[in-house]
């Protein structure tokens, strides 16, 4: 690999930054600049519940809540008069796998989860639109919460009290940005896969170009998924939580498969090997989970520390000094191409990470402006990745044309007389085959050249090389709409003419004769049908 090539390997990775960085600003800018501030209309309860437990004293909660499986308590919140929102109707808040109901004084207002946990069924996260009579205002509601698994939340990040549809587009908007950047991997994945689908690629590129596009379809999928964005579609909590976990883990099968193709063959074994444990592992996991014989989301941490590992291991691989795969070496753009996506894996990765630590650390809902930024992060790398995706193409096309071009003086090589300018006994012959399988009628002329010797011996071979140029560019002129005119070698030409009869090829040579009747050129020739 030459050093120019490396120089705008290392270009690329800068440009890649930037845009990275002009994507992430861009994003902050959209947050502040097209906010709508429902401060107005909707009460926000954030950092006014008080979590009651048995045994221990109230205290003011926060943000979210992690129960152990089995635990109980109540959180309550007093809501404003009337008065100051007479259009309320709602609460918006957040569970995961808790059965709860709402009470206001003795009068239990909204249930939900407890038929599911008796059961001993799903219970997976829901945006929960409570309706709150009118009469409630002003009162203290209270909430009496059992968790149905480990690792069950209650969520006030972003609770608040108001008018229902109000409140569903502030939940909107908050979620803005993972919509965006959902909407347009799905877009732009399914692009590639339909470009795959029609074939207006190579053929080496399309096992890699199709795992790249079910790879960023499926993290746009994802990111609906994970913003409770799937729920409007399918009602059923089983089937979108199920699709949730399923493209969390099909995140590392379909990047383990693109990391593939940047690896040199003979360093695959281990990475192969890992490939088929990701993909028994996913499809074991789908199999109970559909077969209803787990839970999936009871199994959130191992799942976590599953892709942080693996994601872990694939960036300290991207990240390593590797050697090109045997047909990029040599070639500058397919190292340039190959380097594009190995940078937009590492980004993806480290999206997922901020994500990670974000989620862990509890501050993703509270950044930007008040946008959620849940899974944003790992959009964002998906986004980026497919930028890498763009300017991969770019270089693999400018490689394949070098390809082609280089192909194409290859053939004219092997298939022209470098002398003459005529067709070469390679084409001759590969013509003939042709016609002969079709079957084709037609006639040929073999034509000798007389006198090459003695010009060559007595005024010397360049003389000799114009004699043959001379009468082989009167042989062409003769003979323009043949299927073949050829030199077979040295004094010996070849014309084939397509779907015409001997008579008409004799009256061409007829004619032929008269042109050389001076004496310039002298040939015999013999003609078959």
């Amino acid at each position: 690999m030459n050093a120019e090539a490396v120089t705008q390997g290392k270009k690329i990775i800068i440009y890649v930054t930037i845009v990275f960085v002009a994507v992430f600003f861009f994003t902050v800018f959209f947050a502040a600049i097209f906010r709508v501030d429902y401060a107005a209309s909707v009460y926000p309860l954030d950092g006014k519940w008080i979590l009651e437990k048995e045994g221990a004293k109230p205290e003011i909660l926060r943000r979210e809540y992690n129960l152990s499986k089995g635990e109980s308590g109540a959180i309550t919140v007093k809501l404003p008069e009337h008065e100051m929102y007479p259009n309320a109707n709602a609460i918006v808040l957040i569970t995961n796998g808790c059965a709860f109901k709402l009470q206001c004084g003795n009068r239990i207002l909204y249930r939900y989860g407890a038929q599911e946990m008796a059961k001993d069924y799903m219970i997976s996260r829901e945006v929960q639109y409570i309706p709150v009579p009118e009469e409630c205002a002003g009162q203290t509601i209270r909430i009496l919460f059992t968790a149905a698994r480990k690792g069950a939340v209650i969520d006030m990040t972003g609770s608040a009290y108001g008018d229902v549809e109000v409140l569903s587009r502030m939940f909107t908007q908050r979620r803005s940005n993972a919509i965006l950047f959902a909407d347009y991997l799905i877009a732009f994945g399914g692009s590639i896969i339909l470009i795959w689908i029609v074939g207006s690629v190579q053929s080496r590129m399309h096992a890699e170009m199709i795992l790249q596009g079910i790879l960023i379809s499926n993290l746009g999928l994802y990111v609906l998924c994970y913003n409770d964005l799937l729920d409007y579609l399918i009602p059923d909590v089983w089937i979108a939580t199920s699709i949730e976990y399923l493209s969390l883990m099909a995140v590392v099968p379909f990047s383990q498969a693109v990391l593939l193709f940047t690896m040199e063959r003979k360093k695959r074994k281990l990475q192969n090997a890992l490939l088929l444990s990701d993909l028994v592992l996913l499809f074991a996991i789908a199999a109970l989970q559909f077969a209803r014989l787990i839970r999936i989301n009871d199994y959130t941490l191992a799942i976590q520390i599953y892709m942080f590992v693996r994601s872990f291991y694939a960036l300290t691989l991207l990240l390593r000094k590797t050697t090109l795969p045997s047909h990029m070496r040599g070639k500058e753009h397919a190292y340039l191409s190959h380097l594009a996506v190995r940078t937009g894996l590492v980004f993806m990765i480290l999206m997922f990470f901020i994500d990670f630590a974000l989620w862990k650390l509890g501050v993703s809902r509270n950044l930007f402006f008040g946008y959620d930024m849940r899974g944003s992060f790992i959009a964002l790398g998906g986004v980026i990745f497919s930028g890498c995706v763009i300017i991969s193409y770019f270089f693999f096309n400018v490689e394949s044309e070098k390809e082609n071009r280089l192909n194409e003086h290859l053939t004219r090589l092997a298939y022209t007389d470098s002398l003459t300018g005529l067709a070469s006994r390679a084409a001759c012959d590969r013509i003939l085959s042709l016609a002969e399988a079709k079957k084709e009628a037609g006639t040929i002329v073999s034509v000798d050249l007389n006198g090459l010797k003695r010009i060559n011996d007595m005024d010397g071979h360049q003389e000799g090389d114009n004699y043959i140029s001379g009468f082989a560019a009167l042989l062409g002129e003769f003979f323009n709409d043949a299927a073949v005119v050829g030199r077979m070698g040295g004094d010996e030409f070849l014309v084939y003419m397509a779907g015409e009869d001997i008579k008409k090829t004799e009256e061409r040579m007829r004619l032929l004769g008269e042109r050389t009747a001076d004496g310039k050129y002298s040939y015999s020739y013999g003609i078959a049908h």
